[in-house]
């Protein structure tokens, strides 16, 4: 089954990314975590992430305590295990720079949180036309 990480510290953004992926009846499952040390745990399945599947797509929050998205972004991408895994920041910032600089770093889309329930559901179809897509081997080296 085809999986996601999401990683960020609002609980109510991943509680509504988990409904709107069920209103649309996908097969995707859905691991969260608050932030970006427990996701560097998930990636690398230690302290209890052991039996987790690398996920086909990682949603990652920029605005988050302790490291930022962007600082987990680049350390993602620096790391070989994990280089070859789409990025996808979703965030509340529409800060251009923030969008700039989270592609530089090698994020495969740059998505503002949907306002609405409309805008949720019409994002998790998107995530899920993402995730079926065959994987690139090319990647950020």
């Amino acid at each position: 089954m085809a999986s996601i990480l999401i990683i960020d510290d609002n609980g109510a953004d991943v509680d509504l990314m988990r409904e709107a992926l069920r209103e649309i009846d996908v097969k995707i499952e859905v691991f969260s975590v608050e932030n970006a040390v427990q996701g560097f745990a998930f990636l690398s399945k230690q302290s209890g992430f052991a039996q987790m599947p690398t996920p086909d797509v990682v949603l990652l929050d920029i605005n988050m305590p302790v490291i930022n998205g962007l600082q987990a972004l680049r350390l993602i991408r620096e790391t070989a295990d994990w280089k070859r895994i789409p990025v996808i920041v979703w965030s509340s910032s529409s800060r251009r720079e923030d969008q700039i600089e989270a592609l530089r770093l090698g994020a495969v889309e740059y998505v503002v949180k949907p306002a609405d329930w409309d805008g949720q559901v019409a994002f998790a179809h998107h995530l899920s036309q993402v995730i079926a897509e065959p994987k690139s081997t090319s990647g950020t080296a």
